[in-house]
């Protein structure tokens, strides 16, 4: 038994003294990390250095292109979580607090006298900056009512510059009591949920809420807002965009806003009434004009034999089957005489004997960017379009300088034309009127391959190596690599 007590003490001892050890090398492992921290602590990170005006400027940058409703992993509320300076930075930044959107699907409120307390504090950080509100989704289906946003808007409404409006038509009663929107500069109204394509915003309100914007410059009307849904200050607006239900919607437009500088026309419902009543509509200040046709309805094309639009300097078009069936379009653009640069043609055919080309092009003397994406084209047509560009370049689109080519697969002749037509637009200029090609992107259905060892592509090298921007291949893949 004495000899078993023995070795217990024994081992007791010894491990008092590994534990004394490792205590001893734990305080020196304290001891360096303190001295790891205070070394550290000495270090300033370069951003922090930053003046706070300069910080602000990159904090402006990191907001989303299109406002969000508020979240913790997003700014501005992110970059308060970052460091109590960030914190400081970010509160005393006006405009990371001058826009505010708001979901009412997605909103998680209890209390709307809190809700309010909190969108106060959000937007009075703002300052004195113009503001922007956007609501969308049915508020009246949640904790956040009616009577709640419309508190919030009624006041705010004198220091509104844009307010989107995306609700079911009822939630839009919360306009009635409000004012005027004098500094309103930007008005997007939607209709995501069915209504009565006959009901207006006036019906429900009552005329003239929006009617005494005279700063009003911007209008989008979308899903399901069509222009006649709301009585606007049109005589001021420069910039419109939004769908129309008929032709007839789209000439009144033109002509209710005479100031217009660029307009969209998504084309979704109605008949072809653009040939009842009315003459040639000329249009002085219109320089931006995009054209989009969805499956409900066609006959949209019919619009160019009603305009004329002489200061047109970009023209893109999607998804309008009937362009130049009767030569319209190209009647449109021989009357105009627009200064075209741009124009774009998207989900569109082109057949063997369609007249769009080159008769439409060839009016179109001062483009200088053609981009042509296309569902489907005929062999014949395609080069005849190379044709053109290779042997007419004193007459055919002489200013061309980017051309873009997509959607559709070409046989080995076109790619022997094409590097033709390439290199004769790549030349001295002509006259000094021809501009040297400075971009050509050729984007291939998907999956679609080229053999390198029928097409080849290394004679455009030379180009490249002059400067010129080659694609040619598929969106992910480019055969050509200079």
């Amino acid at each position: 038994m004495y000899l078993r007590l023995a070795e217990l003490r024994a081992r007791l001892a010894a491990l008092d003294g590994i534990i004394l050890r490792q205590q001893l090398l734990l305080d020196q492992l304290q001891t360096d990390k303190r001295a790891v921290q205070n070394e550290l602590q000495s270090f300033a990170y370069p951003v922090l250095t930053l003046p706070p005006e300069i910080t602000s400027e990159i904090f402006l940058h990191s907001l989303p292109d299109e406002p969000e409703p508020p979240h913790q992993m997003c700014a501005p509320l992110l970059l308060r979580r970052v460091c109590k300076a960030w914190e400081a930075i970010s509160t005393s930044t006006p405009a990371l607090w001058a826009t505010l959107s708001l979901d009412g699907d997605r909103l998680q409120i209890d209390n709307s006298q809190r809700f309010q307390t909190i969108v106060k504090t959000w937007l009075d950080r703002a300052g004195s900056c113009p503001l922007t509100l956007i609501f969308r989704g049915q508020m009246g289906e949640t904790s956040l009512d009616n009577a709640c946003t419309g508190d919030i808007i009624s006041f705010y409404a004198a220091r509104l510059r844009r307010l989107d409006l995306r609700m079911d038509l009822e939630d839009f009663r919360v306009l009635k009591d409000i004012g005027s929107f004098p500094l309103l500069h930007d008005l997007t109204l939607g209709l995501p949920f069915q209504y009565d394509e006959d009901e207006t915003l006036d019906d429900v309100l009552g005329p003239g809420v929006f009617e005494d914007t005279s700063v009003l410059r911007r209008l989008t009307l979308t899903e399901n807002a069509v222009p006649s849904f709301a009585t606007v200050s049109w005589q001021h607006l420069t910039i419109f965009h939004g769908e129309a239900a008929t032709m007839q919607d789209c000439l009144n437009v033109l002509r209710f806003a005479p100031l217009l500088t660029e307009c969209t026309f998504c084309v979704g419902y109605g008949t072809r009434d653009v040939h009842s009543g009315g003459g040639m509509l000329l249009h002085s200040r219109l320089q931006v004009l995009s054209l989009i046709e969805s499956d409900k309805f066609d006959g949209t094309g019919d619009i160019f034999k009603r305009i004329t639009l002489p200061s047109l300097h970009t023209l893109r078009i999607s998804s309008v089957d009937d362009l130049n069936d009767d030569g319209s379009f190209q009647s449109f653009i021989h009357r105009s005489s627009p200064l075209l640069h741009t124009f774009s043609l998207s989900g569109f055919y082109l057949g063997p004997d369609d007249p769009f080309m080159p008769g439409c092009l060839r009016f179109m003397v001062k483009l200088t960017h053609l981009d042509l994406v296309l569902l489907d084209i005929d062999e014949g047509w395609m080069e005849e379009l190379l044709r053109c560009l290779t042997n007419g370049a004193e007459d055919f689109l002489p200013e061309l300088q980017h051309l873009v080519l997509e959607g559709w697969e070409y046989p080995v002749s076109c790619y022997t034309t094409m590097v033709q037509s390439l290199y004769s637009r790549w030349g001295p200029p002509v006259r000094d009127v021809i501009a040297n090609l400075r971009s050509f992107k050729l984007t291939l259905q998907p999956n679609t391959y080229i053999d390198e060892a029928t097409v080849n592509l290394d004679s455009l090298a030379e180009l490249a190596a002059a400067g010129a921007s080659i694609h040619i291949g598929t969106a992910e893949h480019n055969y050509f690599n200079s």
